[in-house]
């Protein structure tokens, strides 16, 4: 394994060569090119001057005068060829002194070809040589051309010995900075060796373990940082495990699963319950144990169920290894990291079988109970009926009561009295009269007076039970003209049907002195089911009375019937049910027509419940209103206005 220094050495020479290697190129490449460009430019001067000089000859270019000139000229540092050409192109005079191998000999035609046509000296660089051709001029005539040919030995070694000093230089900071990297990080291995061994020793759950804080430098930042690790560490670690020890204590199934529904992990109780091992279900998609209404409880599905809130208490199933459906009471709570974003879920379920069983019983129960009701013919109606008669009832109870107690503390035992008395005397009556007769006298008349009074209140009882006996006739002659079956629909006169509500309901209210107050609008009779909108009127009474009873305002009843015309098909009818007693709260007002709900204390909870599905069943609806406790509540019936064919 290589180390550190190394490492850092290594960088070293990579960096320095990556960043050194290429200007040091550059440079070697610059340099050549202006040496070239300056030594090019003396070529050409030097062209110019001998070619003026040749011009002097005055067209005399192969005489004996040109020879010297030739000479001079081949003798020039790193000339190679000298040529003098007519303006054909042909040589007129060879000054070259060098030897050239076969095939060398540079190609003049190309050069003194443009020198000729641009009229000026012109340069070529091939096959490393520099050609040079300048014309041979004079103020009248063009006589020729002078070619010449150049080595760039003398440039290149210039440009070569800049490139091996610069080359030197680059090596030389190289090593330098090679060595300087390994001085530095022989002092700085030795801590971080310190530091690396203490990380390991952390990750191998020694948490006692400390760094020596030497700087308050990068290192000793580090070092701290490290001590810091190692406390946090054990701290978290600690909590964890208590952390653990808590949630597998835990009585009811918990499992926390990332964003994409898959089990991070699960408690003991998860496990018995649905009788996996915990190998079994970690890092499985919860779907495999948990389903929502039938689907499957994937990642996307759980995010629409919590998002980012906490939910409690919604109802899912477990599925157990052995495939049975287990119903839970579902509470479940995002993980938030530090930036808030949503990184997973903790659940928990709570078996709730015992109380599915116990709903289901009581379901059956109940459903057992309304079906017997139905049976035994104890619809709304006849349960107001019944409630009217028992009120009635009542009343002929106490009339008998009273007349049984009348007679059975008369004072006819007196009279009795009186005439045993007299019989007593015999032969002495007329002796007992003169006597006592005054006193007897008055007696006779107070028992009288007394046995009068017992015949009228007995009168009178038997009045009111004879009253209350008709009473009774008339509700159950009512009842039983009402005894047809239900979902029959004829035209019905809303009008005329409150008013038999109100009469199946007199008796309760007479009792408890209701005041009713009636807002009747006309309107015509309407096709609808009469008994069932007889039944819901008559539950809504009863309902308003029983929640008078117990309010200190007096007992006033609402009734009130009237129209909207505000729907596009057709209008309703509404029948509003008002009373003064004791309201409903608001929190109740969303639950009040719930099945197996109600306030009362011998309350069985689906009176209001049926009434509002009987209102459903005749295509209207039922609401409930109230502004709160102590004052008062609204029920409105609403139904569909069909009006009824209209015969002449």
């Amino acid at each position: 394994m290589i180390g550190l220094r190394t490492k850092l050495a290594l960088s070293t020479v990579v960096v320095g060569l990556s960043v050194g290697v290429l200007p040091t190129v550059q440079g070697y490449r610059a340099k050549r090119e202006a040496t070239i460009s300056t030594f090019t430019d003396s070529a050409r001067e030097l062209c110019r001057d001998y070619a003026a000089q040749l011009a002097q000859l005055d067209g005399d270019l192969g005489s004996i005068h040109s020879r010297p000139i030739l000479e001079r000229l081949s003798k020039e540092d790193d000339v190679l060829s000298v040529l003098v050409l007519d303006p054909m192109g042909g040589i007129i005079t060879d000054g070259t002194q060098r030897k050239f191998a076969a095939g060398e000999r540079p190609n003049h035609d190309q050069t003194t070809f443009e020198a000729s046509r641009v009229g000026q000296v012109v340069t070529r660089i091939d096959a490393g040589l520099l050609h040079v051709a300048s014309p041979i001029t004079s103020d009248k005539d063009r006589h020729g051309s002078l070619y010449m040919v150049l080595a760039l030995s003398r440039p290149n070694a210039v440009a070569e010995k800049q490139l091996i000093i610069a080359t030197g230089d680059l090596l030389s900071l190289m090593i330098a900075g090679v060595l300087v990297i390994w001085v530095l990080t022989t002092r700085l291995t030795a801590p971080l060796q310190n530091m690396s061994a203490t990380l390991e020793k952390v990750a191998a759950g020694d948490y006692k373990v400390h760094v020596p804080v030497r700087s308050d430098d990068e290192l000793g930042r580090l070092a701290g940082a490290i001590n810091s690790i190692a406390a946090t560490t054990k701290s978290s670690t600690v909590a964890r495990r208590y952390l653990d020890e808590v949630l597998q204590s835990m009585a009811d199934a918990l499992f926390v699963v990332d964003t994409e529904a898959n089990i991070v992990t699960v408690n003991r109780a998860t496990l018995d319950l649905l009788g996996y091992t915990e190998r079994q279900l970690v890092d499985q998609p919860v779907s495999r144990i948990c389903s929502d209404e039938g689907y499957e409880l994937t990642g996307s599905r759980l995010q629409r169920l919590l998002g980012t809130e906490t939910k409690q208490d919604y109802e899912l199933s477990y599925r157990s290894k052995r495939g049975d459906q287990i119903p839970i009471s579902f509470s479940g709570s995002p993980i938030h990291n530090e930036r808030g974003e949503v990184v997973g879920y903790v659940c928990i379920g709570k078996d709730i079988s015992e109380r599915k069983r116990a709903e289901q019983e009581r379901e059956e129960l109940h459903d057992a109970l309304l079906q017997t009701s139905r049976k035994a013919g104890m619809a709304e109606v006849a349960t107001g009926v019944l409630h009217n008669v028992g009120n009635v009832l009542n009343s002929v109870n106490m009339s008998a009561s009273v007349v049984s107690d009348t007679v059975r503390q008369s004072r006819l035992s007196g009279l009795q009295k009186a005439v045993q008395m007299l019989t007593e005397q015999g032969e002495d009556m007329s002796k007992f009269f003169e006597d006592r007769g005054h006193q007897f006298t008055q007696y006779l008349e107070h028992l009288a007076t007394q046995l009068a009074d017992e015949q009228d209140q007995v009168l009178t009882e038997l009045t009111s039970l004879t009253s209350n006996i008709d009473h009774i006739k008339d509700i159950i002659g009512m009842q039983q003209s009402y005894s047809k079956v239900s979902g029959v629909t004829e035209p019905v006169d809303l009008e005329a049907l409150i008013d038999e509500a109100l009469r199946l309901s007199s008796g309760s209210l007479e009792k408890q002195d209701v005041r009713v107050t009636r807002k009747i609008r006309p309107m015509p009779k309407i096709m609808t089911d009469k008994l069932k909108v007889l039944q819901i009127v008559v539950n809504l009474i009863s309902n308003a009375t029983d929640a008078m009873r117990d309010s200190a305002k007096p007992s006033i009843l609402t009734v009130e019937l009237r129209s909207d015309d505000s729907c596009e098909e057709q209008g309703t009818a509404q029948i509003v049910i008002g009373d003064t007693g004791i309201g409903i709260e608001s929190a109740n007002l969303a639950r009040i027509f719930t099945h197996g709900f109600t306030t009362k204390v011998d309350g069985h909870g689906f009176g209001l419940h049926s009434a509002a599905n009987g209102a459903m069943e005749l295509g209207g609806s039922l609401s409930a209103d109230s502004d709160g406790p102590s004052k008062g509540a609204r029920f409105t019936l609403t139904i569909p206005m069909v009006m009824a064919e209209v015969r002449v």
